[in-house]
């Protein structure tokens, strides 16, 4: 922190007016912190030479539990009607473990519907190379192994696509609700389990659906001499 002055100036609201009403210099001292929610915080000493006088708005409390409803309603009706006991009780717009299963399971189900209807357009294009794979004497399970191959690698290539993409959308938006309120305490906060789950059950559920629902026989196609 460094110790300085700051000469502060009192001006009218009125826009077209702009007279100034009062002014002085006082000790002043910089913070620099991570978040910032006042520009600035004035002491009650400051307020006399700027002939400005200051009232009560609200009173900020500890408290050793969390109130209960009879302990909330005693304190509400103490203050009068003239005030409002509110109590913080954190961040209650954090998703929950269950929300981000679900999402999850949101993911990997999106991720099989769209990786089974490329591997289905990409196998009835290679219906006439695996039958030639199979009258040259590839073995039964080979169409299985070319339909989880493709699985895999189509679900692989969108997860880490699709996951970097929303990493850069996300990192963009923070930064950008960050610096419009000058709040530098917002983060890129990862949910790393559920990252990685993702970009791993969705190619593996891929592939395992691949060999699943393909059949082992070769289809013997005719070609015409060309």
């Amino acid at each position: 922190m460094a110790r300085r002055h700051a000469h502060l100036v009192l001006t009218d609201n009125d826009p077209a007016d702009g007279s100034t009403l009062a002014s002085a210099d006082l000790p002043a001292t910089a913070t620099a912190v991570s978040g910032l929610l006042y520009w600035l915080v004035v002491p009650p000493s400051a307020l006399e030479p700027l002939g400005m006088t200051s009232q009560v708005a609200g009173l900020v409390a500890p408290t050793s539990n969390m109130p209960t409803s009879a302990q909330l309603t005693a304190a509400s009706d103490a203050v009068g009607p003239d005030a409002t006991v509110v109590i913080e009780q954190g961040d209650v717009s954090a998703r929950s473990g269950f929300t981000l299963l679900l999402l999850v399971v949101a993911a990997v189900v999106a991720g099989i519907v769209t990786t089974g209807i490329a591997v289905a357009l990409a196998a009835a294009d290679s219906v006439p190379d695996l039958a030639t794979l199979s009258a040259v004497g590839a073995p039964p399970r080979i169409r299985r192994r070319f339909a989880a191959g493709q699985a895999g690698v189509i679900a692989t290539l969108g997860g880490w696509l699709g996951a970097i993409t929303g990493l850069a959308l996300g990192w963009a938006l923070v930064t950008l609700n960050a610096s419009n309120t000058l709040d530098f305490s917002w983060q890129v906060v990862m949910p790393w389990w559920t990252f990685a789950a993702t970009l791993i059950a969705v190619p593996l559920a891929a592939m395992a659906l691949g060999w699943m629902t393909t059949r082992s026989r070769l289809p013997m196609v005719r070609r015409l001499a060309s």
